[in-house]
């Protein structure tokens, strides 16, 4: 038993109990589902970060846009006055 400090104790376990527990495994078809549903997760997580990035890159130069058309309307206004 190892003790860390006075916080937790740890039982050591042996290899050949480990090796005695058995493994169940999913049918290798369903594991490569698993793999390719979380390939196209990524790649989901992947577009839609480049959307956001591309949708606030949009709406600032449109924001900018209509900030100088403003000031443009308002100089214009200024000088005819």
């Amino acid at each position: 038993m190892i003790t860390l400090g006075c916080v937790a104790a740890i039982r050591m376990i042996a290899a050949q109990s480990m090796a005695e527990l058995p493994l169940v495994l999913p049918p290798l078809a369903c594991q490569h589902e698993v793999v390719a549903t979380a390939k196209l997760n990524r790649e989901i997580l992947s577009l839609e970060a480049r959307l956001a990035e591309k949708r606030q890159r949009y709406t600032d130069e449109a924001l900018l846009q209509l900030a100088q058309e403003q000031m443009s309307k308002a100089e214009r206004a200024g000088l005819a006055a």
